[in-house]
């Protein structure tokens, strides 16, 4: 059982001994303890060690599953309650810290509220290059509807989500005025790109998904 998260901590000295070796953390985020990361840390030299979050019934709600030095969870947004942090290993043996350190937080940009169908952002007619700076995912639950429109011969370009992966895991998705999915840009690196050529004139929906908060910028 760890502490409960109001604040920052370290447990130091822990280990994966084996490459089957499990090892489960319970704690607990109270009202208010939500504004943290979580590191496992450790050389990937010595190790591939990955985490995983599990709500109180045992349901995954993150995990962390790079092959680089070190893994974070993003605690931002989570309910009050009970939580299992779980470390294993993919491949080798490695001592590890564990390490709570606090969020820096990420403020609500200029279109929200922006959550809903209903309340998607109007962009710009798709008639030629632009960009919308300053956006943001500002915790792991939030979503960004953004609705524009393709006017005959607007289908000539991309539409680019521009952030670091580092930061953020963030999906970008396209859908059709009846909210038919029609693309989507799911990939594991920095930046997602939709390629808006061959779209038919009419009203369109994209939407940003996250794992974890970031300050984005949208282009097209």
């Amino acid at each position: 059982m760890l502490d409960s998260i109001t604040g920052p901590a370290e447990w130091a000295d822990l280990s994966i001994h084996n490459p089957d070796d499990v090892d489960f953390f319970r704690f607990e985020v109270l009202p208010g303890g939500d504004q943290y990361y979580l590191d496992v840390l450790f050389l990937h030299d010595d190790a591939d060690l990955d985490v995983a979050l599990y709500d109180e019934s045992q349901a995954l709600v993150r995990s962390g599953e790079s092959e680089t030095d070190n893994e974070r969870l993003d605690l931002r947004g989570l309910e009050p309650g009970t939580y299992f942090v779980e470390v294993y290993s993919i491949e080798g043996a490695a001592n590890y810290r564990l390490s709570i350190s606090a969020a820096e937080p990420v403020a609500l940009d200029r279109f929200e509220p922006n959550g809903t169908w209903e309340s998607a952002a109007v962009l710009d007619s798709i008639t030629g290059p632009a960009e919308w700076a300053d956006l943001s995912i500002h915790n792991p639950d939030d979503v960004d509807f953004f609705r524009f429109e393709v006017l005959p011969g607007g289908d000539q370009y991309y539409l680019d989500v521009l952030f670091l992966h580092d930061d953020a895991d963030l999906d970008v998705a396209l859908y059709d005025e009846s909210q038919a999915l029609v693309r989507s840009g799911e990939s594991e690196t920095d930046n997602e790109r939709l390629d808006l050529r061959g779209l038919e004139p009419g009203t369109y929906v994209e939407v940003y998904s996250i794992r974890r908060c970031r300050q984005l910028s949208s282009e097209h």
